[in-house]
């Protein structure tokens, strides 16, 4: 993770860079007035968004921490949106210079761009309705059918949710309306999809979580599997600890079989190799006993390998870890490093569900993705 930051801090440097010549161009003959306020402000925000880029899930600023995060972190997103819009607006002049494409149409193009002002404004308003539209928590319904009827049971009302990331936009107040939600859709069964918690999490926010989750109220309990994220925060036994105080039911590499109906079966997250180098179950091997005339929901945090899940029976697989590519346009590199990055999809009787989550990782903002919780109607 450490290369990671140092790319991340690099890569965001010669961003602001770029910006800053850009916007230097902007202000004309009022240069002196960029040196003496735009530029100090812009070290300023960098700065803070360094600072509590390093200091995630630590105390430091504790009291400041929610509006320091959305001056940084807004202010550096903002800022790859002013490097994408100055960039597309140098292709635009450069194609037309080529071209020598003057005129009427280059005059009003011009006076909208207005040196590259409308590019700072449209970045910044950006951000406003990103930080608005993360704490927006909306909720998604599919109906489903599943052609098995063996079983006591003949629908199955599920509400899932994923990557709550708590304390970047999840806190105390979301966490009651996360319950509140969920209760109001009178589950029958619950499924916390992992990322609940990440290296940004403070043990009393796990406290809190741990009280608020244990409120769900659902016919057949509440189950969990981790995430990547979870592996990341370094203290994956202290959070499970957390969930089980909740009295939820914790799935590694295994199943269980809900009154006599439909088997859950909960998959740990590949990141498990990478941190106590011990593989996975390949999918298999934990199905191996299950009656596969019996409707099987599979629990998986990455959309990967669907393929797989298809082929051994599993009728329903739950996920989430995309956010949807959150901020647009990571929502490409998200589609193309995931099977399925957002929504439903049907492959003959299989059926996946992948969740853009219910908070946001890093940077408290949303830009062409939602917050969600799921609601699932299975026949």
């Amino acid at each position: 993770m450490a290369g990671f930051f140092i790319f991340i801090a690099v890569l965001l440097i010669l961003i602001n860079i770029y910006d800053g010549f850009q916007i230097r161009k902007c202000f004309g003959g009022y240069k002196k007035f960029y040196y003496m306020t735009a530029l100090p402000l812009h070290i300023i925000f960098l700065g803070i968004f360094m600072a509590m880029f390093f200091t995630r899930g630590s105390e430091v600023f504790d009291g400041v921490k929610d509006i320091l995060n959305i001056i940084g972190y807004g202010f550096i997103t903002a800022s790859f949106y002013m490097f994408l819009l100055f960039l597309i607006a140098g292709i635009i002049r450069f194609i037309f210079d080529k071209l020598r494409f003057n005129g009427r149409m280059r005059n009003i193009i011009s006076k909208i761009y207005a040196k590259g002002i409308t590019v700072i404004v449209i970045s910044f308003l950006a951000i406003v309705y990103g930080v608005y539209n993360a704490s927006d928590i909306s909720v998604s319904e599919y109906n489903i059918s599943i052609s098995k009827d063996k079983g006591n049971i003949k629908g199955l009302n599920l509400v899932m949710f994923s990557d709550t990331h708590i304390g970047t936009t999840i806190k105390e107040e979301e966490l009651d309306e996360i319950v509140l939600k969920v209760n109001e859709l009178k589950p029958d069964i619950i499924f916390l999809c992992g990322d609940i918690f990440d290296e940004g999490t403070s043990p009393h926010l796990k406290e809190y979580a741990s009280e608020a989750f244990s409120k769900f109220q659902s016919k057949y309990g509440t189950y969990y599997i981790t995430g990547n994220h979870e592996y990341y925060a370094g203290d994956l036994d202290n959070s499970i600890k957390y969930m089980e105080n909740a009295g939820i039911n914790i799935l590694k590499d295994e199943y269980v079989f809900v009154d006599n109906s439909f088997y859950v079966v909960g998959r740990m997250d590949k990141e498990v190799f990478r941190k106590n180098g011990v593989e996975r179950k390949e999918l298999t091997e934990i199905l191996n006993g299950i009656d596969k005339d019996y409707p099987i929901i599979l629990l998986d945090h990455r959309p990967i390998g669907i393929n797989l899940s298809k082929d051994n029976g599993v009728d329903l697989q739950l996920s989430g870890h995309t956010h949807a590519g959150q901020i647009f346009p990571i929502n490409f590199l998200s589609s193309i490093s995931n099977d399925l990055n957002y929504g439903y999809l049907k492959i003959g009787d299989f059926n996946i569900v992948v969740s853009s989550g219910c908070g946001t990782w890093g940077v408290p903002i949303r830009i062409g993705s939602n917050s969600e919780i799921v609601n699932i109607r299975i026949n």
